[in-house]
């Protein structure tokens, strides 16, 4: 790098934006973010589908968040809920290095993947859906040619308690009944 003397500020912050990886960093930030803003409208539109009686209240939320490898960045979210009984949808991360076990298992079953699973797929990311007593966390997986696949997974007290499966209208619903309840 050259001395402060020599360059601009200009030129000193475009120099340190590439030693952070500059372009990579924003293009993974922006295409973490495009993933999260997906599945929350695929989330809204099950939920107004389901929502007959118009009962459902949906807001969009923001979500401040801080990784490695993608800087400082807000995330889109939502707030869910009837009267008083409301759930969050919050971004944890793109930053996702393993899935729990259970959930591992679940989805190297249900996609044949079971001797080659790790190859397969690749967790992308980490979305969780709350209330004050329970939680779902929502996994992001890209598989073969870069498919992207959403799975739920929710940790029961013992591991044959917990529950995983691929995030459907109704899966989605499970989730929503849950930490509606």
């Amino acid at each position: 790098m050259a001395t402060a003397t020599e360059q601009t500020f200009q030129q000193f912050l475009q120099e340190l934006a590439r030693e952070q990886g500059g372009q990579e960093v924003l293009a993974r930030r922006r295409e973490w973010v495009a993933a999260v803003e997906r599945l929350l409208e695929q989330l809204t539109a099950w939920l107004r589908e389901a929502d007959a009686g118009k009962v459902l209240e949906i807001d969009r939320t923001e979500v401040e968040r801080a990784e490695a490898g993608l800087g400082r960045y807000t995330a889109p979210g939502l707030s869910v809920g009837v009267g008083r009984v409301r759930s969050q949808v919050a971004a944890v991360g793109r930053n996702t290095r393993h899935l729990p076990a259970s959930l591992a298992v679940a989805v190297a079953h249900a996609t044949g993947r079971v001797d080659d699973f790790e190859r397969a797929w690749t967790p992308a990311g980490q979305v969780e859906v709350s209330s004050r007593f329970d939680r779902w966390s929502l996994f992001r997986l890209l598989g073969p040619e870069a498919a992207e696949d959403w799975w739920a997974f929710k940790s029961g007290a013992t591991a044959s308690e917990d529950q995983a499966g691929r995030l459907t209208k109704a899966m989605a619903e499970t989730v929503f009944r849950d930490v509606l309840s």
